[in-house]
């Protein structure tokens, strides 16, 4: 993945609200910027985001701000002008939004959990049910010779 980095310029959190009835998560991720940068020696992408979790009820604020850094020896092949424009290829964009979905989304999970807000994300529950009566195991033969 040529994702080099990423960085943040702003982590909001805040409660407003005590939770006192079941509240809807929805967590989305928007590109709000994008621009060609020089790094080092070569040109970079960089991708400015926002990663932005909703409650309804309003029981607070959670979102991260801050930019993806994209790499490539073949920049020009995964980006097209379009003016001053910077088009993403399909691909691209959608490693854009797997690093956003990896890395912010811990952090808005960390800040989330310290203010006691509900979780960004849902995360798998495992359900546990009855099973019928567990079946003797059979017994092992034994062999009269010696081990």
């Amino acid at each position: 993945m040529p994702i080099l980095r990423i960085t943040y310029n702003n982590i909001e959190g805040r409660k407003t609200e005590k939770i006192s009835q079941a509240v809807e998560v929805s967590t989305n991720t928007h590109i709000k910027d994008i621009r060609k940068e020089k790094l080092g020696a070569g040109d970079a992408i960089a991708i400015d985001f926002k990663l932005e979790t909703d409650y309804k009820p309003n029981i607070g604020v959670l979102s991260v701000e801050g930019t993806v850094y994209y790499v490539s020896a073949e920049l020009e092949k995964v980006i097209k002008m379009e003016g001053t424009k910077i088009r993403l290829s399909p691909e691209v964009v959608k490693e854009i939004h797997t690093a956003i979905l990896r890395e912010p989304v811990i952090v808005a999970i960390n800040t989330a959990e310290r203010l006691g807000l509900p979780m960004p994300i849902n995360f798998p529950m495992v359900e546990v049910s009855k099973a019928p009566a567990a079946a003797k195991a059979p017994e092992a033969k034994k062999s009269g010779k010696a081990k």
